[in-house]
């Protein structure tokens, strides 16, 4: 067994990157549709041109594709090497007649690769482009996220707009009423004062909700890559699912992002393995065959062929292969550690994602439940008003208190559906894998 894979087993003991089976191709395929779980079709279609036509996500198509070019260029190295060359000139001597001479040449060389130097760059080159889909991949899904979480932010502004609006006419009615009844010495003018200082708090919400609801319309708007104007939205209600995915460790280390860390690992690996070969000689096997005739008549007559076999190696250079030896070396022991790192981090996150979201669903439930009686208060206040036992601003005051109830489910929910996406983005439930 290799030694740099024995270290790694040694390092990550029983979290090894050969716990991650090796694909052996890469296709580009769009990921799983996790934002399904919110069932809005609104938002879909918004993801959906996002992955289309934003321009980050296509200019990553054409870094892949460079990946993919590099990897077949290395691939090339291990096939034979067949030139030709033609040539036709006039030499002329002082006091001699001119000669016209006309040659055709074929080459072939071929580095049998006895020692594997050429298949280790192809590996490395390989697992390059494995890193660079699976960070294309990661960079879909944070897209998603993004815009998922911006649409739902939006979408709340823009209804909270709406209550805050019926909040300010209430506290209007509510100051009215309290200037009345000043008139009659029933309120005194702090009471009349704190209720303006009410309004114009209210005043000021409306105002921050209406710049919120612009950036996260902006914000839509750059990551689909609209230029002008962005589209209209209806602003469709969202689910939430009931139950989320089970975390598993398993699963974690396929994410995209992390996945991208072990193809690096296995990359440098590959680079180490390349550098350990570099005083082993190099054998090239060549052929010449060469045709130096007049006329295509005298082709077959006048040619000429050889074959040769060579091998180099370098015997001194000043340390130069021990450095670049122990550069990878480095490298991939730094990558490892990295990795090891990311997967132990990865497990945090989803953990105290997964925590967030359930504490958030319990909030949610808690002050639905309060609108439920605050409804009921509103209600017996409205009665009691009618049967004279309360008065008008008492039924007011339960009215804005269930508006603000409502802000506040507003609010709590929007920050549920970030935590749902968050842990969306922190695991990889919903992810679509990349298959051989």
């Amino acid at each position: 067994m290799r030694i740099l894979t024995l270290l790694i087993i040694a390092i990550l003991s029983g979290c090894s990157v050969k716990d991650i089976p090796l694909r052996d191709s890469l296709p580009e395929k769009q990921v799983e549709r996790w934002w399904e779980i919110y069932e809005n079709k609104e938002l879909t279609s918004l993801i959906q041109t996002a992955l289309n036509d934003n321009w980050k996500i296509r200019s990553l198509r054409y870094r892949l594709k460079q990946s993919l070019a590099l990897k077949l260029e290395a691939l090339s190295k291990l096939s034979p090497n067949l030139e030709a060359r033609a040539s036709k000139g006039v030499e002329k001597s002082e006091g001699e007649p001119s000669y016209r001479s006309e040659s055709l040449r074929f080459s072939l060389y071929y580095d049998p690769d006895i020692f594997k130097k050429n298949r280790n760059r192809v590996d490395s080159a390989t697992f390059a482009s494995y890193e660079t889909a699976t960070q294309n991949q990661a960079v879909k899904i944070e897209l998603s996220v993004d815009l998922a979480n911006s649409y739902h932010s939006y979408c709340a502004e823009r209804e909270k707009l709406t209550l805050l609006n019926k909040k300010l006419t209430l506290l209007k009615k509510r100051a009215e009423i309290i200037r009345h009844r000043l008139l009659s010495n029933e309120k005194s003018l702090p009471e009349l004062l704190q209720a303006k200082s009410k309004i114009e708090s209210v005043e000021y919400e409306i105002k921050k909700s209406r710049l919120l609801a612009q950036t996260y319309e902006r914000s839509i708007l750059y990551l689909i890559s609209k230029e002008k104007k962005a589209p209209s939205l209806e602003c469709t209600e969202s689910r939430t699912p009931k139950k989320l995915p089970e975390i598993s460790i398993e699963d974690l280390k396929n994410r995209p992002d992390l996945e991208a860390f072990f193809y690096r690992v296995k990359k440098y690996e590959s680079d180490y393995e390349f550098s350990t070969k570099l005083r082993l000689p190099s054998i090239e096997i060549s052929a010449l065959l060469s045709y130096d005739a007049l006329s295509l008549s005298n082709l077959l007559k006048e040619w000429f062929l050889s074959l040769s076999a060579s091998a180099s190696s370098t015997l001194y250079d000043g340390g130069g292969i021990k450095a670049q030896r122990d550069l990878s070396y480095n490298k991939t022991m730094e990558a490892l550690y990295l990795y090891r790192d990311a997967l132990l981090k990865a497990l945090n996150d989803a953990v105290e994602s997964k925590k967030r979201v359930d504490y958030q669903q319990k909030r949610v439930a808690y002050i639905e439940s309060k609108i439920v009686n605050d409804e009921k208060r509103a209600q017996s206040g409205y009665e009691y008003m009618l049967s004279l036992e309360k008065t008008p601003i008492e039924f007011v005051d339960y009215e804005i208190e269930l508006l603000e109830d409502r802000i506040d489910l507003l609010e709590t929910k929007k920050l549920l559906m970030e935590y749902i996406a968050d842990y969306y983005l922190k695991t990889t439930a919903g992810w679509e894998r990349i298959e051989k």
